[in-house]
């Protein structure tokens, strides 16, 4: 099988054979951590939109402690209106 990205930005396509794990076993953990924080953005962006579409008026993502200490640093702060 191959994966094609869509958009205007089509990427190349990327065999991929069994169920992905070869990709990750190639990455550096630090190529992993980096994947890891964007899903988690991305996670965090819906649980935003949902709050918006619930009546909050402001929805913000920050970070509440340093990242050595905690790497699971963020907080969404919401308001409602």
């Amino acid at each position: 099988a191959t994966h094609t990205a869509g958009g205007d930005h089509a990427a190349p396509a990327v065999p991929l054979t069994g169920d992905g794990d070869e990709i990750f076993r190639t990455m550096g953990w630090v190529q992993k951590r980096a994947i890891g924080r964007r899903c988690k953005a991305l996670i965090d962006a819906g649980r935003a939109d949902f709050l918006r579409r619930r009546g909050f008026v402001s929805v913000a993502r920050g970070t509440y402690c340093d990242e050595a200490v905690s790497p699971e640093n963020w907080v969404l702060v919401g308001v409602r209106g």
